[in-house]
């Protein structure tokens, strides 16, 4: 069965990145795994990651640093709206 038909919004149109840290809850990670899913059948790109010793906190912060994952992951997203 097509979910798209109970989604408010059929397209998004903007790639998205959902991630979070392997310290996180089993909830947490289900909500952001689930909300790629549906950003995926919206005909968007949607990429979901597991940062290595992290949490939702955690995460925001390496964004200030160009070596992380979360950063380099974040550029990948970036570049891939302009393809």
């Amino acid at each position: 069965k097509d979910n798209r038909a109970h989604t408010p919004c059929i397209e998004y149109n903007c790639p998205a990145l959902f991630v979070y840290g392997d310290k996180e809850s089993n909830e947490f990670i289900r909500q952001s795994e689930d909300q790629a899913s549906f950003w995926t059948h919206s005909n968007s790109h949607a990429k979901c990651a597991n940062i290595k010793n992290s949490n939702h906190a955690t995460i925001v912060e390496q964004l200030g640093n160009s070596k992380s994952e979360m950063y380099k992951l974040f550029q990948t997203v970036i570049k891939s709206k302009d393809e």
